[in-house]
């Protein structure tokens, strides 16, 4: 008995450790792509190395819990294929021991689950962000994201495209202490240095078109805007509104669980919104006890599939956690509907899948 769940256990661990490579793989790819744009912008690449070693924990934080099941339905449906669990039934082995091993190793990954989801990947998200800012102050004229508005203190500032130092598209909003636009300029082109003696970035446009926005007059409700043109226009950008254009405080998903749970209490006290910590906390309580739902789902599918086909096996663990992440956008996307509670939703698949599965192996054991 101890040979043979010796050889259900390593067939386990062996693929587990494999789909665990290839889906971790293909996840990171997705921060390789914003490391490219990184380095586009000119953030060292040592600092482009830390960002995607960061970002390792939050990708395993999912790939885990998917690959434990890839491989709970790859190993037992080619048991089954090959007729090993009939000859093991034939023997007086029970499946509860046949699949012994699966459950104690979706005891293992569900806790390792969890040190992911409330310790290690939140802090090391929340690294990764800092480094992407870090980046910004050894390089401060990096900061700016192209087709998308940078907030910077007293300035609103859009660039359609960029080559090196050259701006093409350029758009500029200069607020006052009430974040009211007073003044906006644009450009087709201008330039973007740094002057080190004087610590600032230098914004350049050339032909730009700049206006003044003055308040309603009397006869309009509208702001009247006065329009000139000129030849160039250059707006400094003291290197310490660049190093600040983001607030360094940590969203809730870069909180570990005594943080979160800290900040829970004070938005109780203060009256302010707490759905969305909630709702943060019971999804990492939820991803972390995936692994049990998805190998009592995955076994009874396993055996009954019958096919040692690899697509097979794939095609239904790719169903079962796409039916599980439907439930946690559901979620988020109710985040600011408290009425609704957002944090149940996140629980459904989980009872769903241990409830599934627990009858669904009940039955195979009666047959």
């Amino acid at each position: 008995m101890k040979r043979l769940n010796l050889y259900v256990g390593e067939s386990l661990v062996v693929t587990t450790l494999l789909a665990v490579g290839i889906l971790t793989f293909v996840m990171v790819s997705a921060s390789l792509l914003q490391a490219f744009e990184l380095l586009a912008r000119g953030i060292a690449t040592g600092v482009i190395g830390r960002f995607i070693l960061f970002m390792l924990p939050f990708t395993l934080q999912f790939t885990l819990p998917l690959a434990l099941l890839c491989s709970t339905i790859l190993v037992f449906s080619r048991l089954s294929a090959d007729r090993e669990i009939t000859a093991m039934w034939a023997s007086g082995i029970s499946l509860w021991q046949i699949i012994a091993p699966g459950l104690l190793l979706a005891v293992g990954v569900s806790a390792v689950c969890f040190y992911l989801q409330n310790f290690l990947a939140p802090e090391c998200a929340f690294r990764a962000s800092l480094l992407k800012r870090a980046g910004t102050v050894e390089n401060p004229i990096a900061f700016l994201d192209t087709g998308r508005y940078v907030e910077l203190p007293g300035y609103v500032i859009y660039v359609g495209e960029r080559h090196g130092s050259r701006l093409d598209d350029i758009q500029i909003y200069v607020l006052d202490d009430a974040g009211r636009i007073r003044q906006d300029a644009w450009a087709a082109h201008g330039t973007i240095t740094y002057d080190p003696a004087r610590e600032q970035v230098e914004l350049r446009l050339d032909q730009a078109i700049f206006g003044v926005v003055g308040e309603p007059s009397d006869t309009t409700r509208f702001h009247q805007v006065q329009r000139t043109q000129a030849q160039t226009i250059t707006i400094p950008i003291p290197r310490q509104d660049v190093a600040n254009r983001r607030r360094v405080t940590r969203k809730p998903k870069h909180l570990d669980l005594r943080g979160l749970l800290t900040t829970l209490e004070i938005h109780e006290q203060t009256g302010q919104p707490t759905t969305p910590l909630y709702l943060e906390m019971h999804k990492r309580m939820s991803l972390a006890f995936s692994p049990v739902g998805f190998i009592l789902m995955g076994i009874p599918f396993g055996i009954r599939t019958r096919r040692s086909e690899t697509s097979v096996g794939l095609v239904i663990s790719l169903v079962l956690a796409l039916v599980y992440y439907v439930f946690l956008a559901l979620a988020d996307g109710l985040k600011d509907e408290p009425a609704l509670h957002p944090e149940v939703l996140v629980w459904i698949p989980n009872v769903l899948y241990q409830v599934g599965g627990i009858v669904a192996l009940h039955r195979l054991v009666r047959r």
